[in-house]
């Protein structure tokens, strides 16, 4: 009898029925082994078996656990197929989530080495019942349509990834927060609740076949969307446990289900699928699956795993949480299975004495020799692994570790040698280097001696290593691995500049999308450390790199924007998005600008200039760039004039043109695509009237495109789409053919990856996206194509892709993302889950001018004209909804005017966050508030806007979260005078007039904070003593010599302007607590005013700045009772 723990289900009910006790388990009986569970399957059978939903179960108590992977640790009389200590997987049913079980040996399979354990628990149940419905249920086959409920969960991402090896295009319903994860995978995802995915899939002809894990009223929507000859498959019944937890009998849906089988009129059908291990396919199915996991023709994606005793949180997060995949349990740890193994099987001490089989040959263990010990300065033996410390003949010392499970074995209870002291051979199938325990690896092991050199990387069987160039060049005679790291390290050393050594740590990949990472530092006279990032690649082609090599992750990183790798990817992102996005334009061909390039048909064509009459309709493409400054000695970049023109539409050579376009030019021909709108070359840049005419249509020029080109690493027009070149290859010596050649690509380590670039690379980085006109491109073009310098990135609408696959699983919770997928997630219902349409509508322009207001401008007078075409986008959404919009004023509009007048400058105003499954959360300013001396840009000299729009200012701007709900002011007269009769032209004037009160003041800096020291009051309970005055935030630097500089003396006033409630008991406020005592809270906005002079009647003011107060007594804190109800016209 044996002691173990396990999970027992004490009664049918919530996770509460779930207990961790002690037991003891008796020796297998016959027919049986004994196995040391490692990982259990989590599903829905699990749950429902809880729960007493499951068809034909056991009554409690009992030990659940539908599937395992564990190791064998002893066998009943009878057994033979299986040693102690292989490892296995089978299906329990029951059982399976334990430290150790009692299971049939019929039902156990062996795991091949090389299969993760982890992975080996998935197969044996998730993905045993996937392969049997799309092998045999639905008989999956290419170019068919499937459509899969839960794609994201266990079973059906499992059915999503082995459809597509079938060929298959894959749809699926899922979470929204794990949509990405889904089309990462290949699939398409939708949102179960909107049944959009209904008119979707009806669009597309229906699917050939539906897998619905759902169940009762999910049967008749999925045999809705069948094809004409579609099957749907139905298993496990989960919607009753999703829905509410509550227990549901699955019986007369799945009556109803099998009867339409029975319908004459047509040639769909049903059917439904659950899993056994008495079918005669279930040992098949197991190895079929294991064998192509060990061969690489997928990997298991493992959502979760928990440790046996969080049982009851297993069970409780079932169904929920980010990412897609298998949900395991771990039932023991390592050091918990060795202990079984010692109880069991070490039941005699024998010794043996390794000096008879171990010698030390030039500082490194030798099998075959003697004496190892006598030069041996230290030995530690742990489990099976010998580390010894030795002497060389020149007196170096050397650590070397071997594994003794190589040279010796158990027999019958005594260690023996496997062969004879005298030439003694070790057992090739185990490697004479020690396993890590937790590696699993798919590659063949090295057979030679390690070297000391590299350490014999990339061999898994190892931690990362880190060497220094010496090391290697002392490396072993002809080590690949050696050659390859001086290679990297010699081919990356900075230039002109005197190293006095270099070194390299190798990292290994932290995920199945990571590459293999070397970290290269050069250590320079006189000078900082040089470190630099490359990352390791092969080409995807048919067969391994020999030994280790094969641990190199297969992922072509071209280097070349223009090779076929690259291309090839392009056409795909374009072609995957016009046909299957959702949320993107699917148009092919639109009527082409006013002016366009005529690119040819041949590479040898020179481009002409092509005038539009408003009929020509075809494909085209647009160049996002940075146009830069003259190099000093070189002439300006040719743009159209009206003095070329002519010259233009005749032709030019494509050797004439700078090198951004010339690349354009030369990938639009790669995707054939003929046509291509350059801004320099299509508007006529000494034409003010031209130019004013055509920046306002760049909102349907970029918004009809196909795609957007954008030289994202060039900083000017002469940088081309591959302004660096990172990449260096090496070919395995003595072995030929395209699997043998490895690629290393720099990625330099201050350089974020594009998905994760949080708030605004720095220009020597993406010079590209710090330009405010480029942000109008993005956020208009329907797709772009990022040309990174080292790789291509892909944006739309519904999706961010890139060459290296270096994609965040949960990539919509940063919220400055650069990816248009992320600010369309955003500004349409992200986080905004409570809230009407208008306000998000409202909140999305706030967000966009948040963003737009950080970037740079060469000219002031663009603030306005650059973010146009957005606006005029804007403006049709909002009219397309319903939503009163009025006029576009100096960046805000009519009937929201006073809530947009309530930006500010120099504040952090942390954005609503609010949990997508609670629909809790709040708008608040949160602990990374800062406030700032004052705002840091000057105020331009030049006019831009009045000085209440946004755009009046240099600096970066901030929104409060979903804007204002009560007025504390009236608005009388609102105008704008622009240039010429379009609203969204350049503004030349303009005023706001209001009815309020207005209170005169002062300012001062204490304690590092501007304070208005006469408006008192100010977040204080007790008596005004000691009352400062309140903090306000100036849009300028207000110390900044000129007109604009603010003197201490000269007076100032507030206007008290709108508020909004933040925290209290009521349905309107932000937060809302049940229990919440006192009075709510309120947040109020003041515009703080100065007085200039005018000719007008009524006086007249400049915003020269923002205050908020928060507190539940805002009507009489702080204290207006001096202010005086006027007319305040302010321009």
């Amino acid at each position: 009898m044996t002691s173990f723990r396990k999970v027992v289900v004490t009664d049918f009910g919530d996770v509460d029925v779930l207990k961790v006790v002690d037991d003891v388990l008796p020796p297998p009986p016959p027919g049986h082994v004994q196995i040391a569970v490692e990982y259990a399957s989590l599903g829905g059978a699990d749950i429902n078996m809880r729960m007493g939903s499951f068809p034909l179960q056991k009554k409690p108590p009992f030990t659940p656990g539908y599937a395992l992977a564990g190791v064998v640790r002893a066998s009943g009389p009878g057994c033979k197929a299986f040693q102690v200590g292989d490892a296995v997987v089978v299906m329990t049913k029951y059982d399976a989530d334990a430290t150790l079980t009692n299971q049939p040996e019929r039902y156990c399979v062996r795991v091949p080495d090389g299969v993760d354990r982890r992975a080996a628990a998935a197969l044996a149940c998730d993905w045993l019942t996937a392969w049997a419905m799309v092998k045999r249920s639905a008989k999956v086959a290419r170019g068919q349509r499937v459509f899969v409920h839960g794609v994201s969960g266990a079973v059906g991402s499992a059915i999503m990834i082995l459809s597509r090896l079938r060929g298959a295009d894959v749809y699926g319903t899922a979470s929204e927060r794990n949509h990405e994860a889904v089309r990462r995978h290949g699939g398409t995802p939708f949102v179960y609740s909107d049944k959009k995915w209904m008119e979707r899939m009806k669009e597309l002809g229906g699917a050939h076949a539906v897998f619905d894990a759902l169940g009762f009223e999910s049967f008749d929507e999925s045999y809705a969307i069948l094809a004409p000859d579609g099957v749907l498959v139905a298993y496990g019944n989960n919607k009753g446990v999703l829905d509410d937890g509550k227990p549901k009998s699955p019986v007369l849906p799945i009556l109803k289900l099998v009867s339409r089988n029975f319908n004459p009129l047509t040639s769909k059908k049903t059917t439904f699928y659950a899993v056994s291990r008495d079918a005669s396919t279930y040992k098949a199915d197991v190895a079929e699956l294991l064998e192509m996991a060990k061969n690489g023709d997928f990997t298991v994606p493992i959502k979760n795993i928990w440790n046996l005793e969080d049982i009851q949180t297993a069970h409780r997060e079932w169904g929920s949480g980010s990412g897609i995949g298998a949900l395991l349990i771990k039932a023991s740890s390592d050091d918990a299975v060795s202990k079984m193994f010692d109880e069991y099987t070490c039941e005699q001490e024998s010794r043996l004495d390794l000096n008879q089989v171990l010698g030390n040959e030039s500082g490194h263990l030798e099998v075959g020799a003697s004496n190892f010990a006598r030069s041996a300065v230290g030995i530690d033996l742990k489990g099976t692994a010998l580390y010894a410390r030795l002497q060389a003949k020149d007196g170096s010392e050397h650590d070397d570790t071997i594994n003794l499970d190589a040279i010796v074995e158990n027999r019958n209870g005594e260690l023996v040698f496997l062969e004879r002291r005298e030439g003694i051979k070790r057992n090739i199938t185990i490697p004479l280097r020690p396993r890590q325990p937790e590696f699993t690896s798919t590659s063949p092991h090295l057979d030679s001696p390690p070297c000391n050199g590299c350490q014999d990387w990339p061999d898994p069987r190892h931690q990362d290593v880190h060497v220094f160039r010496k090391q290697l060049q002392e490396g072993k005679a002809n080590c690949a691995s050696c050659g390859l790291l001086l290679k990297v390290i010699n081919h990356y050393k900075p230039s002109q500049k005197r190293i006095q050594k270099a070194s390299c740590a190798a990292e290994k990949p932290s995920s199945e999308w990571d590459l293999h990472r070397l970290h290269l530092e050069y250590y320079v006279e006189g000078g900082p450390v040089v470190k630099k990032v490359c990352v390791l690649h092969r080409r995807s082609v048919k067969g391994n790199p020999p030994g280790i090599f094969a641990e190199i992750r297969a992922k072509y990183l071209s280097g070349n924007f223009s090779s076929p790798g690259s291309v090839d990817q392009a056409r795909m992102w374009l072609e995957t998005c016009i046909e299957k996005h959702g949320k993107c334009e699917s148009f092919k061909r639109r009527l082409l600008p006013a002016r366009v390039l005529d690119l040819g048909t041949t590479p040898k064509d020179s481009v002409e200039l092509l005038c539009n009459t408003g009929k020509w309709v075809d494909s085209y493409a647009c160049l996002s760039h940075c146009w830069g400054k003259p190099k000093k000695g070189q002439p300006e970049a040719i743009k159209l004039t009206t003095r070329n023109e002519s010259s233009l539409r005749r032709g030019v050579a494509v050797g004439d043109l700078p090198k951004n376009y010339r690349d354009a030019i030369y990938f639009c021909k790669l995707l054939r695509i003929r046509y291509l709108w350059i801004d320099a070359l299509c508007i006529i840049q000494d034409s003010s009237k031209d130019w004013a005419c055509e920046s306002l249509k760049m909102a349907s020029y970029y918004g009809n495109c196909t795609v957007c080109l954008a030289a994202t690493r060039s900083p000017d027009h002469d940088g081309g789409f591959q302004p660096v070149n990172t990449r260096m290859e090496y070919q395995l010596p003595g072995v030929t053919g395209p699997a043998s050649r490895l690629f290393v690509t720099e990625k330099l380590p201050e350089v974020p990856h594009f998905w994760s670039a949080t708030n605004y690379p720095h220009e020597e980085h993406y010079p590209l996206l710090t330009r405010a006109w480029v942000y109008q491109e993005r956020r208009l073009s329907p797709r772009l194509l990022h040309f990174c310098g080292n790789e291509l990135v892909f944006e739309c609408k519904q999706h961010t892709a890139c060459e290296c696959d270096s994609v965040a699983v949960d990539s919509y919770k940063d919220r400055d993302s650069w990816t248009k997928a992320y600010e369309t997630y955003y500004a349409t219902h992200h986080d905004v889950t409570k809230v009407d349409n208008m306000t998000k509508i409202q909140h999305e322009w706030h967000s966009w001018v948040r963003a737009y207001s950080r970037l740079n401008l060469t000219y002031v007078s663009d603030r306005l004209p650059a973010i146009s075409g957005v606006a005029h986008q804007v403006k049709e959404r909002r009219e397309v909804n319903g939503m009163p919009t009025g006029r576009y004023l100096a960046g805000l509009w009519e009937e929201t005017l006073l809530d947009d007048m309530s930006w500010c400058v120099g504040l952090d105003r942390v954005r609503v966050r609010r949990d997508e499954e609670t629909h809790s959360g709040a708008s608040y300013r949160g602990t990374n508030a800062r406030y700032i001396r004052g705002a840091m840009k000057i105020k331009h000299d030049e006019y831009v806007a009045p000085s209440w729009s946004w755009a009046s200012v240099l600096s970066p701007v901030e929104f409060a979260p979903f804007g204002y709900k009560t007025y504390l002011c009236q608005l009388l007269d609102v105008q704008a005078q622009t240039v010429g009769p379009n609203e969204f032209s350049r503004v030349t004037a303009g005023h706001v007039l209001l009815q309020g009160q207005l209170l005169e003041t002062r300012w001062d800096e204490i304690d590092g904070k501007m304070c208005l020291k006469d408006v008192l009051g100010t977040r204080l309970s007790l008596p005004l003593i000691g009352d400062r005055g309140m903090v306000w935030f100036p849009d300028y630097n207000i110390r900044s010599e000129g007109k604009h500089k603010l003197s201490k003396n000269e007076k100032l006033y507030i206007l008290p302007l709108v508020s909004r409630p933040i925290l209290g008991r009521d349905d309107d406020v932000d937060i809302k607590m049940r229990f919440y005592l006192g009075r709510t809270k309120v947040e109020a906005v003041y515009l703080v005013l100065k007085r200039v002079q005018s000719a007008a009647a009524t006086p007249t003011y400049e915003r020269v700045g923002w205050a908020e107060y928060t507190g539940s007594d805002w009507e009489k804190v702080p204290d207006m009772r001096k202010a005086r109800e006027t007319k305040v016209l302010i321009v």
